[in-house]
């Protein structure tokens, strides 16, 4: 009885380390890879809006959307994003810290609009 209990042990000890370089290699490979196909990296074109998806009011598509107004590829900017504090859209979060980055709320004729 001995001998079958050392062997599903080891059965066992095998099972979890190949569990465990299995997750290894999909964290370390798969994973990284796994939005490339969210990745549209084609030229800027004119539109009648930009539309900033929320998730991201201190990052990088912030910036970008209020970059390609000002550019002239766009109008008006438009901020997704559910509140965050008392009734406080996501969008005015963005919107000051737009500021905080030297592009003001006014962008000459370009409105960075709240929602």
């Amino acid at each position: 009885m001995r001998a079958g209990k050392t062997k599903r042990t080891k059965v066992l000890r095998l099972s979890i380390g190949a569990f465990c370089l299995l997750a290894v290699f999909v964290a370390l490979k798969v994973l990284p890879q796994a939005g490339n196909f969210l990745v549209c990296s084609e030229t800027p074109q004119k539109a009648d809006l930009i539309l900033v998806i929320g998730g991201d009011f201190y990052g990088p598509r912030v910036l970008k959307g209020a970059d390609l107004a000002v550019q002239g590829y766009a109008p008006l900017v438009l901020i997704s994003g559910p509140p965050y504090g008392p009734g406080q859209p996501e969008g005015e979060f963005a919107v000051k810290f737009l500021a905080t980055k030297g592009r003001p709320p006014d962008l000459g004729e370009i409105k960075l609009t709240r929602v």
